[in-house]
């Protein structure tokens, strides 16, 4: 019946890895890596000194627009990811009644 169903989705749901997923923990560690590549690049090659901001002003922005970019990639790939470990197979649709 639809309990017994529940309970079994339930169940399935918990012996997941979930956040400490194989998958998920690589790729974190990926984006971390490129995100410690994108910092040095844009430390050493991208921040410049200009009339309107210092080579330490430049650089710190840099990161902070870097990492930002990294954490919010990560976010919509770990979402994606996470999505697809519980996939939704048969989605059941209420009838509308007008």
């Amino acid at each position: 019946s639809s309990v017994s169903t529940f309970y079994l989705r339930l169940f399935c749901f918990c012996n997941m890895a979930g956040f400490l997923d194989q998958g998920l923990v690589t790729g974190t560690i990926v984006y971390f890596i490129l995100g410690l590549v994108a910092s040095a690049f844009t430390a050493t090659c991208v921040a410049k000194e200009t009339k309107n901001m210092s080579k330490g002003e430049a650089v710190k922005l840099s990161l902070i627009l870097v990492w930002l970019a990294v954490v919010c990639m990560w976010l919509f790939w770990a979402w994606t990811y996470m999505h697809q470990m519980v996939p939704l197979i048969a989605p059941i649709h209420k009838k509308i009644v007008w």
